[in-house]
């Protein structure tokens, strides 16, 4: 039997929902010296934000590859991103973790004319594994774990992967997407939005300016 298991469950609303990592622990004896960590690989139409990231309580993350937040997916790299996570080992949560993690849909391709106004996401389920001290465990670094996370990064430690239990479910996320047909509009919609915008500056500026003259003359007289 396994030290432990892994399952994961996505919640989404729009744009915005959390991939969250369940991880039971079976033999806490076994990993009692072990820290915990859990890859999640990121498409580029998904992107995760450092700075929220930062302020979830029960982990650390560091985050490889893209990482420009709000640009469209037309505009970032297609390699995606690695988002690796350190958990924090609690002693009175020890036989089992629960680690939501907040993600972002970028917009999306728009869609010809004919095709559906909508397009669906597939994650990749999350990894888990162990690090432990090289005395406990001999594994070699796992196949699964090298295109995403460096061996330096844990050349004192033997890595022992977290089974995932099976699931019907694939975690996906639909996001809405603009229609090529509409470009046209959106940016004379845009252009104009703009100009009305800086209209409205220069005349505020000009009133304002008028204003602390007359103010200005006022005083002087007085």
């Amino acid at each position: 039997m396994p030290a432990a298991s892994l399952s994961s469950s996505l919640s989404a609303q729009g744009f915005h929902f959390t991939y969250s990592t369940r991880v039971h622990v079976e033999d806490v004896s076994a990993v009692a010296n072990c820290s915990l960590h859990i890859v999640h690989v990121l498409p580029p139409d998904v992107y995760a934000d450092q700075y929220e990231l930062a302020l979830r309580p029960g982990y650390a993350s560091s985050l490889r590859g893209t990482s420009d937040l709000e640009r469209p997916v037309a505009a970032v790299d297609k390699n995606g991103s690695v988002l690796l996570i350190d958990v924090e080992i609690v002693e009175d949560t020890r036989y089992e973790y629960t680690v939501d993690i907040p993600l972002h849909a970028r917009y999306g391709h728009p869609a010809e004319e004919s095709g559906r106004p909508y397009h669906t996401i597939i994650l990749p389920p999350p990894l888990g594994f162990w690090a432990c001290p090289t005395s406990e465990l001999s594994r070699p670094f796992p196949e699964q774990l090298v295109p995403h996370v460096s061996p330096d990064a844990f050349a004192f430690s033997s890595i022992s992967l977290i089974p995932h239990t099976p699931s019907d479910e694939r975690a996906e996320v639909t996001i809405p997407v603009g229609k090529l047909g509409d470009l046209a509009m959106v940016d004379i919609g845009t252009a104009a939005v703009m100009l009305i915008m800086f209209s409205y500056i220069v005349v505020v500026s000009i009133r304002t300016a008028r204003r602390l003259r007359h103010d200005a003359h006022k005083v002087k007289g007085d």
